[in-house]
Order: C-alpha cells, then structure tokens, then sequence
C-alpha cells in the first residue's frame, strides 16, 4: 500500500532541522453494504526522530522483522467489524443475553515495541522548544538566508596538508576555490557537494526510514606533507580516528553539527584552559622555549605536532598578559610519562619583575581512548591495540565560592592589598596559599 508520511521539523535560528519522521500505510475492506456489513482494515506505523551524529532516522516505534523475507515491515494493527445476522431466540434460551448487533475486533499480532533513549528525548525538549518560540513569538537568530557549508575541514597539525577529494564534492561559493594539495596549518576548507539523482536502487526502498539507514559516507584521502602515506577517511558519524606515520599521529575528529559536519585534524595532544587569562603554550628546544600558540579561557588547543614529537616531548605554559609580567613555567609536562594514574600536577610561572609573586596553576591530564582503524590506502593489519588522546585542563590552584547573600571581601597574606576582589560570586585563586592564609571581612 501506499505510504504516508509526515515529517516534523523545527526552526533553529533561520535553518530548519528535522526532528520526527511518521510513516504509516492504511488499507481497508467493506463487502456487504447491507444488515450483514463487513469490515476489515489495517494500519502499518513506523515513527522515528532524527540523530544529528550519525545523520539518520532511528526507531521510535521498532520495525518488525520478517522472518522468511528477511525485511522489516511496520508494525501493524487490524480492525474487524461483523454485523452478524439476526437469528431467533429460541424459548429455552430466553434467559442468556440477546446476540451483539455490531462486533468489532482489534487485533496485533506482532508487540508494540517503543525505544526512548537519550537522543530521542533530547529531540523531544527540542521539539518543545520549537513549540514554545514559536507560542512566544520569539526572534529568530542568526542571518536570514545564511548558508550551512555541508563540509569543513581544519587543518590544525601544524604542517602542511594536502586533500583529495571526489568529483562529488564542489568548493562553496562563499569562501571560494581552496588549494587542496597545499593546506596551510591553521586553514580551513570549505565544501559544498552535488546533489545526487535518485538512483533506482535508492527509489526501492519501501521505507524513507531506513533509505537513512542504508546510505553510506563520505570518503576522502589526506596526506601530510612530505609523508608519502595517504589515509582513509569515511565521514558517515561523529567519531575520533587516530592514525600512525612513521614520526607522529594525527588524529581526526568528525564533530556531526546541524546540517553540518566538521573534520578538525590534529596531533594527540589538547590543552583546555579553565583560567581567567589567556595562556602561552611552549615547547622546550636546545637554546630557548619555542611558543607554538596561545590557548584562550575555556577553548582547547591542539598542540601542534612538531611541539608533541619535540625531541624533549615537554610542553610549557606561559600567561599571556599586556606587560608581560611572568615568565614561562620553571618545569613542564612531558607527555610522554603521564599515565591515567598521574595526579594533577602543579606549576609555576616567576614573575619577571623582583618581589612580585608567582603565577601557579595546576594541571589535570584527562584520556580519551581511541582506536587506530586508521590505515594508508589500501592496506589493513589486524590486532592494533588502542590508542589514547591526551587532555590537559588548565585549573586555579583554589576556587572559593561566596554562596552568602551578601558581598565579601578576601585579603591574601603577603600580597598587597590591590589584589583583593570584592563583591564577586567566584574568585579563582592563582597563588600557592599554605594552611590559613585567607582572611574574609563581610560587610552585612
């Protein structure tokens, strides 16, 4: 039977996304259009809502499987009305109840099978929310008729990369033509793609549903310069990919966006600063500490490669101020030797004028585990162990909270009194402070 199908979409900002997707069929049959009416129906019902990450519909209400085609089908419901004949009672059944004028039976034969996870009711609060804005009237945000780019690349190993595309994939007429066999660190690619014809294989598939489910990803190839190894990509789901040269590692995270998906390249190594001040990020060298970047308060940084695979391998820190008033960290962190069992590691950076205090914070590693299915073209090896991306968090050695319901004012010992704050909710303490050195006046 023919399908029908309402999708429901909300707006974000300008843009409009999909959020849920019902397909339902109907067939009905009505023979004896008199005292001995028959009627027999059936409803299929599929429901599912949209995984951004991923890029496909998943089951709300679970397909049933057929077991000797193979398939899944929706699940279906029936409805039956009888209006039997009328037949005399006969005087020894006088006492029973008289025969029913209209019977109707409801049947199902395979169970209804609802699937909510985390997803779906993260679809659910959004297409709430889409509801309420548009109850409210609220502004739209962003640029009327601002433009989604399907595909960004972001080169952000530090060396020069080189990209090879299908013919599937077009340069985006807003950024113009980029040079993909040099790739600049630091640069990104914008891409648009071609919008296919609907082949008759894709046609065949008696559920928009699971056409999502059976399309396949993206695929492209990257090199770096002077490595003369290309890599595999499929682009299909957000994931992180790492892969092995034979001096680095270059990880490849696919972020799945809103019509989007963004592939940032990179080395192993993050740093994420949770200070009030911008950070200088260094690797130690034979005469002097090199700067390979600056990481901003609560943005990551991806350490570039040449720092990571430094013959030291030790990564110093450095805060960024207009009189330059500290110098880089007297010690780093060496990658190479931290482990999920190393703890937060304290550090300090002198200050370059005589008497004024130090600048301390401390230093959390966090690991992300990943795989290395990453290969050049056209080679495979089996039983690659796991591989692990490094996370160093950049955190005030204190952090004191004012939860009373009025001002307060701190006062550190040995520091002069222009280093007091007042009135602030959150103070992040960047000192070394001993055992009762914070002396508190409220002001009620």
């Amino acid at each position: 039977a023919p399908n029908l199908v309402i999708k429901l979409e909300g707006g974000v900002g300008h843009r409009t996304v999909p959020l849920l997707i019902v397909e339902s069929s109907f067939s009905a049959e009505v023979r004896n259009w008199s005292s001995e009416l028959y009627v027999e129906s059936s409803l299929g019902l599929e429901i599912a809502y949209n995984n951004e990450s991923i890029g496909v519909w998943e089951p709300l209400i679970e397909p049933v499987l057929d077991p000797c085609k193979g398939e899944y089908n929706k699940w279906s419901i029936g409805l039956e009305v009888i209006k039997p004949e009328d037949n005399a009672l006969h005087e020894e059944d006088s006492n029973i109840l008289p025969p029913p004028k209209l019977t109707v039976n409801v049947t199902a034969i395979d169970p209804l099978q609802i699937l909510m996870t985390k997803t779906c009711l993260d679809v659910i609060n959004n297409l709430g929310a889409a509801f309420s804005a548009a109850y409210q009237l609220q502004d739209m945000e962003g640029t009327l008729g601002q433009k989604i780019v399907p595909y960004v690349f972001k080169n952000r190993t530090g060396k020069d990369m080189a990209f090879f595309l299908d013919s599937t994939f077009v340069p985006s007429a807003d950024h113009g033509p980029p040079d993909l066999e040099n790739v600049r660190p630091d640069e990104d690619v914008y891409m648009d793609v071609k919008v296919a014809k609907e082949s008759s294989s894709s046609s065949s598939y008696k559920s928009v549903i699971r056409s999502t489910q059976n399309q396949k990803g993206k695929n492209i190839k990257f090199q770096l310069h002077g490595h003369p190894s290309k890599f595999d990509l499929q682009i299909q789901r957000a994931k992180k990919v790492m892969y092995s040269l034979p001096n680095y590692q270059v990880v490849a995270t696919i972020e799945a966006l809103i019509g989007q998906k963004v592939v940032t390249f990179s080395s192993c190594i993050l740093v994420t600063n949770h200070l009030t001040v911008p950070m200088e990020v260094m690797y130690s060298s034979v005469s002097c500490p090199v700067k390979c970047g600056v990481v901003y308060p609560e943005q990551p940084f991806p350490v570039p490669l040449d720092a990571v695979y430094s013959p030291s391998g030790e990564i110093l820190f450095k805060p960024k101020t207009d009189d330059d008033k500290y110098s880089e960290s007297k010690e780093g962190i060496k990658w190479k030797t931290v482990t999920e069992a190393s703890k937060v590691k304290q550090l300090t950076c002198g200050a370059t004028a005589q008497g004024k205090p130090s600048y301390y914070f401390n230093v959390m590693p966090m690991f992300e585990k990943l795989h290395q299915d990453g290969k050049p073209a056209g080679k495979t090896e089996k039983g690659d162990k796991g591989e692990k991306m490094i996370n160093l968090h950049l955190h005030p050695t204190v952090i004191l909270h004012n939860l009373l319901p009025f001002e307060i004012t701190y006062k550190i010992e040995t520091h002069p009194a222009d280093d007091d704050d007042v009135g602030r909710y959150n103070f992040y303490l960047w000192v070394n402070i001993p055992l009762r050195v914070l002396y508190f006046h409220v002001d009620v």
